[in-house]
């Protein structure tokens, strides 16, 4: 390619200065990649999120060869991959809204959530969680009503489908005048945070615009506590998320890393984060043996601490309290975790995998450390099926 040869020429984009190289920069001598951008970069760097982006990258990506023209055509495709998202969500509300998907229901079914249908059908289309699909919907009603401001900016690749989600989530329940003015205060500077600075830069504004109602907020999220279920991980592992209160969770945190600071203390080799994971595995190791969460029964609390939990229905069980809880199965008795195993694995005479229900597959090792202290019922099978 010779400093004579010609540019593509796009419709709606910065004409290129004559004569002209795609492949490298205009300055040779700038040493910081930051600032090192070619041609190709700086005609992409202002382009929004839509088809038009989507023409220019087919037309410019093969040109770009210097890093800082990469890095803008990684940017350019999430500014696609946002406007995509966007337009995702917005068809997924207009199903919400169409007659099929709000059927007449008997009395006897009671009253199915308004958006079942559509996030039932989004969920087996898109192989996701009915959660998913009900996120598509009341996101794309939010972006289309209440934050139409975050919409165009996700639709134009200003903000990433992240981002939007954190703006929109934490604004849900917030009166629609004061969201709207955290939405202007906090929109213009979101792209440059992360989702976690996103997050506390809107609880910063909420409460200098909207004081009065931190209490309600705080009740309302109180609220939505949970613990998720085990999400399956490759390699025998599962993740699990907790959305708790600050000082539930500050508590939490500090007695975790307490105990691997002491166990590093003493000489444990295992990393801080093996630790802090083995000490929660052994949080519910210790209530599985006993049978329940909380202090044995020799220790059940003074009857202040017993006073004060029961006019404070809505505090966390907490064991300083002299509260218990103890493990009962969906249909009483102790819980039981199911693992399905052939005879064969059981004795080490093979290795094939198990099944953990709820989970998954599961190698062999795992299958045989769960069964160690189980209780072993036979399932007759025909192999072939």
């Amino acid at each position: 390619m010779t400093a004579e040869a010609e540019a593509p020429d796009l419709p709606g984009l910065p004409v290129l200065p004559a004569g002209s190289d795609l492949r490298v920069p205009f300055d040779r001598e700038r040493a910081v990649l930051d600032h090192r951008v070619g041609p190709v970069g700086r005609l992409l760097v202002d382009v929004e999120g839509g088809p038009g982006l989507v023409g220019a990258l087919r037309e410019l990506e093969g040109w770009a060869a210097d890093p800082g023209s990469l890095v803008e055509v990684v940017a350019a495709y999430e500014r696609v991959a946002a406007w995509a998202r966007s337009r995702a969500v917005a068809a997924a509300a207009r199903l919400a809204a169409t007659p099929e998907m709000n059927p007449h229901w008997p009395a006897t079914v009671g009253t199915p959530a308004a958006t079942a249908a559509a996030a039932t059908e989004l969920s087996l289309r898109l192989g996701v969680s009915r959660r998913t699909g009900d996120t598509f919907v009341a996101m794309g009603r939010a972006l289309d009503g209440l934050h139409a401001g975050t919409g165009d900016a996700l639709a134009a690749g200003r903000l990433d489908w992240p981002r939007a989600r954190v703006l929109v989530e934490a604004l849900e329940h917030v009166a629609p005048a004061v969201a709207l003015e955290v939405e202007d205060k906090v929109l213009a500077r979101a792209e440059a945070m992360t989702t976690t600075q996103l997050r506390r830069e809107v609880a910063r504004v909420l409460e200098e615009i909207d004081p009065e109602d931190a209490a309600d907020r705080h009740a309302h999220a109180r609220t939505r506590r949970h613990v998720s279920r085990p999400r399956a991980l490759p390699d025998g592992m599962a993740s699990m998320t907790a959305v708790l209160t600050v000082e539930a969770a500050v508590r939490l945190d500090a007695c975790l890393q307490a105990a691997a600071d002491g166990a590093r203390h003493d000489g444990d080799p295992r990393t801080v984060d093996q630790l802090r994971a083995d000490a929660l595995d052994a949080m519910g190791e210790v209530a599985w043996l006993q049978g329940a969460i909380g202090p044995v029964p020799s220790s059940v609390g003074t009857p202040a601490d017993q006073s004060a939990a029961a006019t404070r229905p809505d505090l966390p069980v907490r064991a300083a309290m002299g509260s218990r809880m103890p493990l009962r199965g969906p249909a009483g008795g102790r819980p039981r975790i199911n693992v399905t195993v052939g005879i064969g694995t059981l004795l080490g005479l093979d290795d094939r995998p198990g099944e953990l229900a709820g989970y998954g597959p599961i190698g062999a090792d795992v299958a045989r450390r769960l069964a160690v202290d189980g209780t072993w019922r036979r399932l007759l099978v025909d192999e072939p099926s």
